[in-house]
């Protein structure tokens, strides 16, 4: 006879005591009831199957985790909504919390930082009027779907909002910062520099520092040359949509030293150099707000060790190195040329040195062609005396060439004569170029020029006036 479970109504085995499916014990009330009379034969009677605890488990963890997944889903499109998006990100900058702005914003890898000090801009501004910006960006993106640029009160771009699809199905607008590329442009060897915990060794020319979140940094740059080592810490507040260029060049940094006494050896801050005043006739960089302590020594015929007086050197400064009167009287001389000697000796402390004077040029020739072919007055205007007339028709020049592209090549340039007149000299010079327009049509120029250097007590030689005295043109 065939026995049937009564809890779950699975099928005992003659062997089985137990059920087999849910652990209940067989008994007399497992057995089938017989109905059993004279004419009809045994029926049995198979139980309702009954569902397993196990099943029931089973289906129980599935509806929850069904609930769950409807809830989570209507959670995260409520959260992640473009509306709650923007709503939030005002919300924390109403607040000033920079944790809760932070964690609104999308900031790009590899970005140079200082999240205190972009939080400290972000926020310097009147946050409803931002507020205000942020939805009008919001409903330009939701009209037509095409990025929008949030500005700072300043007219910079500051924030970018654009439309994103989390996990392929939720629609939400990302916010990111907008990053600034800063490098920094160099003529000076052996630099280094530093700023947000970063370092970087430079080379002469432009040198990229990265992407770096708008702010104000403090950066310190250092060199190294063969008679001293300095650096310099200067403050800097990136900003704006373009590349931004840190200059430090040797115009306006550097010192003309010049001496009666070329042989003399140079002295900066009590230190021997090891250089005389002809080897160490320029020396620089002096950045803005240093200065440098300079003298000379040298030995008289009898072996007596003279000093000129101490000069404090600045950037940009012509140092005078003179030493006292009494070395003439040492000289070998009779009286007559000793009153001589001294007397010339005090006209050539206020006359040029045509060494330093030809160096001088030079350097304003090299400054000169930078100037032109990267239409940058500054490179030039540490040569050009102030309120004269080259310094204005130079700058004039340079400010009227444009944006369209040229290229000024210099073929030669040379001194055809010195001629000084106490504290000014007149330099006549021949220069050929070539002069290539945006047109790409070069055209060949030779001309003669005649300048005037004016070279003021204790300040570095300066043009006054450029003449054009001959011009040559040829295609």
């Amino acid at each position: 006879m065939e026995l049937f479970c009564q809890e779950c109504g699975s099928k005992f085995a003659s062997h089985q005591n137990f059920c087999p499916e849910c652990g209940a014990a067989k008994g007399l009330e497992n057995q089938q009831d017989s109905i059993q009379n004279n004419n009809n034969p045994i029926m049995h009677v198979k139980p309702k199957k009954v569902m397993s605890f196990k099943k029931k488990l089973v289906y129980i963890m599935v509806g929850i985790v069904g609930i769950g997944l409807i809830a989570g889903h209507y959670t995260i499109e409520a959260k992640t909504s473009p509306e709650n998006k923007i709503r939030s990100f005002q919300t924390a900058m109403s607040s000033g919390n920079s944790n809760s702005i932070l964690a609104e914003l999308t900031i790009p890898d590899n970005i140079i930082r200082d999240d205190q000090s972009f939080m400290t801009y972000l926020t310097s501004q009147d946050i409803d009027s931002f507020n205000g910006r942020v939805i009008e960006a919001a409903r330009a993106l939701s009209q037509d779907g095409i990025e929008q640029i949030i500005k700072h009160e300043n007219g910079t771009d500051l924030l970018k909002l654009n439309q994103e699809t989390l996990f392929g199905m939720y629609p939400s607008y990302e916010i990111q910062v907008i990053p600034l590329d800063v490098a920094i442009n160099i003529d000076m060897e052996n630099a280094s520099y530093q700023i947000a915990d970063q370092s970087f060794d430079l080379k002469v020319g432009e040198n990229s520092l990265g992407k770096f979140l708008p702010g104000l940094y403090t950066s310190t740059i250092s060199l190294k040359s063969d008679v001293y080592e300095t650096s310099h810490e200067e403050e800097y507040f990136f900003t704006g949509t373009e590349e931004y260029v840190i200059e430090y060049l040797t115009s306006g940094l550097i010192s003309m030293i010049t001496s009666t006494e070329q042989s003399a050896v140079v002295f900066i801050d009590d230190k021997p150099t090891g250089k005389t005043v002809k080897d160490l006739s320029v020396l620089g960089p002096i950045f803005e707000g240093d200065t440098l302590v300079i003298y000379a020594e040298m030995e008289d015929e009898e072996g007596n060790i003279i000093k000129t007086p101490k000069v404090s050197a600045k950037g940009g400064e012509m140092i005078a190195l003179r030493f006292p009167k009494e070395k003439a009287e040492i000289s070998p001389v009779t009286s007559e040329e000793k009153k001589e000697d001294e007397d010339q000796s005090e006209e050539n402390s206020d006359s040029f040195n045509e060494e330093l004077l030809d160096e001088f040029f030079w350097n304003f020739r090299t400054a000169y062609e930078k100037a032109l072919n990267s239409k940058d007055f500054n490179q030039v205007e540490y040569y050009l005396s102030k309120d004269t007339i080259a310094r204005n028709e130079i700058e004039e020049f340079i400010g009227d060439i444009g944006t369209d592209y040229y290229h000024y090549d210099f073929l030669e340039d040379s001194i055809i004569e010195y001629d000084i007149q106490g504290d000014i000299a007149f330099i006549t010079t021949f220069e050929e170029f070539d002069f290539t327009n945006h047109l790409d049509v070069v055209t060949n120029y030779k001309r003669n020029k005649r300048y005037e250097v004016h070279a003021p007590e204790g300040e570095m030689y300066q043009i006054v006036k450029i003449d054009i005295l001959e011009t040559q043109r040829r295609r």
